[in-house]
């Protein structure tokens, strides 16, 4: 385990980018049970993002799981549509690409809610 503190925006995301996610398949596949996680916490706000790396996805491609203490707000459309109620949601996605947690990563490093409530709204009506 690697901690680094007091990273600019850029250095975390060159930092997430230099990960071998190969490899670290690899690696998590022979010794069963590890896991391989990115954790960011934001140092002004506390919110932190949790980044696990699931080794035994069903495909080829990189899958992983986010978990957060980010509360976002979700305008729910009820009744016909005609009603717009307003859910709290903690920030967390169960199956995510490569490419999702790297729009993730920047929208949560650049403090962007909009940008992470779009993310989670996008992914969860894909699943």
């Amino acid at each position: 385990m690697e901690r680094i503190s007091n990273l600019e925006i850029a250095e975390v995301l060159t930092k997430f980018e230099s990960i071998s996610w190969r490899r670290q398949r690899v690696l998590q596949l022979q010794l069963e049970g590890l896991s391989t996680m990115f954790k960011v916490i934001h140092p002004t706000s506390n919110e932190f993002l949790t980044i696990t790396l699931n080794a035994y996805a069903k495909t080829e491609d990189f899958e992983f799981k986010v978990e957060s203490n980010i509360t976002l707000i979700i305008p729910q459309r009820e009744l016909f549509g005609l009603m717009i109620r307003k859910n709290k949601a903690l920030f967390a996605i169960k199956q995510s690409t490569l490419e999702q947690i790297k729009t993730s990563l920047t929208a949560f490093l650049n403090q962007d809610r909009a940008a992470l409530e779009d993310i989670f709204t996008q992914i969860k009506q894909a699943h």
